[in-house]
């Protein structure tokens, strides 16, 4: 083939996306193109074929290569042609001339020449009319270490240090040799005052400041005195200049010294001060000041916007009570569900936080034991399963155990020992039950106008309860950026709080007390299955059919442990479908000495159920 072209090299930029790069000169073979990558810092990474890249070689007319990464934005992906410099074409003599064999050997030879030429162009070289007695230079590696390639006083290369030798401050009668470098530390002449110069011909100083003999034995390396104080500067124009002053620029063309004034002062010593109120609102970029800048106690409730603080800024457990003003968290602020079983304080529900239309369960209440809880009339027993058979000396009757005593349990066995012990005169008894009435003894005088009297029952007033009054305020709110340091007492009002944004995470344990439940708020729903309210929670209850029959159990209940009284009290319901009443035992004997012996037995059930 022939060579048209004189490129052995081409050069791409990355963008992080391309991977097909072409090169258009002729390469003997894949391993004799060398891909570099140089990154944006200079660093140059030569890539291995088949680990990074592959190579589609067409030839004279070049080839393509696609890498296997693509090179990012800032580095250069550079291919060059590399040619091995052997020579492996062998003429047998008498054989026919091998021209193409030849040509190759020639094509070879050339590439080896564009890519020394590739080189000699990159090197520093003299150009063409110049001259230099040598271009080599001695020194071993030892010797140039840490060292300049440079010239010396003839124009030839010299391997120096660095651009010369410091020696410090200038003195005089000291012998300087040629790059020494000096400090002029002399005010004699204020010109030179501070300039570096280095030594342009060997010399022993005289005099007592460099400028003074031995100007011409000195360069200027830095001149520093014309430029040594602000006022010497072009652009600056200082005029009485004051304490506290500083440099502004002026907007033309110099920078001039002036006074700050306004809103903040500096004093001499660099002391800003701003003024009181200076800062506003439009001054402070958005989210700039944080709880680390804000003082103990320093927010209260007029630096909050309405609405401001929602569920994100309020960090968990921090809405204590210290932190709320009464009455602060309306019903409207907190989430449905947020209040649960730990943000409840102790006695922090009264009747007045319980929903009318509550109907709380009986699986949310503990056993009722405390005496006097369940007032007679609230009982219900009007619905309640009939026990289905004849009454048994074992079945249990709730009785009191005396007027105003204690609530027990008693044995059916005892209701007609002590009925038959009450019948005297012109009806008695037997054991067996048997009642035998004297002839002519039953006048309508001796019969009762009714079983039992609305005027015979108690009035059914109830006093409520309370648990406990004011006892627990309510929770107060902390925003995750203002921390519970930074709130006054009562710093969060109702207005600050986003509606439905105090969720359950946000109210510390024992938070919500009986002022912050409103009224109605319990529902039976809000009230735990397992929650088991004690009855020293609950006022007495006097509401009609809200105790089922089926719910007291009196098994367990204590025996009345002795014969029935006249004072003792029974439940009795005032006829089918009516009102739960009390009768004192002796209205029983009294009934069942006043009915014919076909209704003792009668009376007897009415009393057990």
């Amino acid at each position: 083939m022939t060579l048209s072209t004189t490129t052995v090299k081409n050069s791409y930029s990355g963008n992080g996306s391309t991977t097909a790069f072409t090169y258009n000169f002729g390469i003997n073979s894949t391993s004799e193109l060398v891909v570099i990558i140089r990154s944006a810092l200079g660093v140059e990474t030569t890539k291995t074929i088949t680990t990074h890249y592959t190579v589609v070689d067409a030839g004279a007319a070049g080839g393509t290569v696609t890498m296997g990464t693509a090179p990012a934005s800032g580095e250069t992906l550079v291919l060059i042609r590399d040619t091995s410099l052997t020579q492996e074409t062998d003429y047998v003599a008498n054989d026919p001339f091998p021209a193409e064999t030849h040509e190759s050997a020639l094509d070879k030879l050339q590439m080896q020449v564009q890519e020394v030429q590739e080189e000699v162009d990159r090197s520093i070289k003299i150009s063409r009319t110049n001259t230099m007695t040598s271009t080599a230079f001695t020194e071993n590696a030892t010797s140039r270490a840490s060292k300049v390639l440079s010239f010396d006083s003839s124009g030839e290369l010299a391997v120096t240090n660095e651009i010369g030798n410091f020696k410090g401050n200038w003195a005089t009668s000291t012998a300087f040799v040629l790059r020494d470098i000096v400090y002029k530390n002399s005010t004699s002449d204020g010109t030179t005052y501070k300039n570096v110069y280095i030594c342009t011909t060997a010399h022993t100083s005289t005099g007592s400041y460099l400028t003074q003999n031995d100007t011409s034995n000195w360069g200027v390396l830095v001149e520093v005195a014309a430029f040594d104080t602000l006022a010497e500067l072009g652009d600056t124009s200082i005029s009485s200049p004051a304490s506290g002053h500083v440099l502004v620029y002026d907007g033309t063309d110099t920078f001039d010294n002036v006074a700050i004034s306004g809103d903040a002062t500096l004093a001499a010593n660099g002391a800003l001060t701003i003024a009181s109120g200076a800062v506003e609102t439009a001054m402070i970029a958005a989210d700039a000041i944080t709880g680390a800048k804000i003082a103990d106690d320093a927010i209260n409730s007029e630096h909050f916007t309405d609405g401001s603080i929602d569920t994100a800024h309020i960090a968990d457990s921090q809405v204590t009570t210290a932190k709320i003003a009464a009455d602060a968290v309306t019903q409207a602020k907190i989430a449905d569900d947020a209040v649960g079983a730990d943000q409840l304080a102790a006695n922090a529900v009264v009747n007045a936080s319980i929903a009318s239309s509550a109907a709380i369960a009986d699986s949310k209440l503990a056993t009722i034991s405390t005496a006097g809880k369940v007032d007679i009339g609230a009982l219900e027993i009007d619905g309640a399963t009939e026990m289905g058979a004849a009454l048994a000396d074992a079945d249990l009757l709730i009785v009191d155990d005396g007027a105003g005593g204690t609530e027990k349990s008693m044995l059916a066995s005892r209701i007609p020992t002590y009925v038959f012990a009450k019948v005297s005169g012109d009806a008695t008894v037997a054991s067996n039950g048997a009642l035998t009435i004297a002839a002519q003894a039953v006048e309508n005088s001796m019969l009762a106008d009714d079983a039992v009297g609305a005027d015979e029952l108690a009035a059914n007033a109830v006093v409520t309860a309370s648990i406990v009054d004011d006892n627990v305020t309510q929770a107060k709110i902390a925003d995750d950026a203002v921390g519970a340091d930074q709130l006054a007492a009562s710093a969060v009002v109702t207005a600050s709080i986003v509606d439905d944004n105090v969720t359950q995470a946000k109210i510390a344990d024992d938070a919500v007390g009986a002022d912050q439940l409103a009224a109605n708020a319990v529902v039976n729903a809000s009230i735990a299955s397992s929650a088991a309210i004690a009855d020293s929670k609950l006022a007495t209850i006097s509401t009609a059919d809200k105790v089922s029959i089926a719910a007291l159990d009196i098994d367990g209940g204590t025996d009345i442990g002795a014969a029935i009284a006249d004072t003792d009290l029974f439940i009795i319901d005032d006829g089918a479908g009516g009102t739960n009443r009390k009768v004192a035992a002796s209205r029983i004997a009294t009934y069942a000495q006043g009915t014919a012996a076909s209704k003792g037995f009668s009376v007897a059930m009415a009393i057990a159920l």
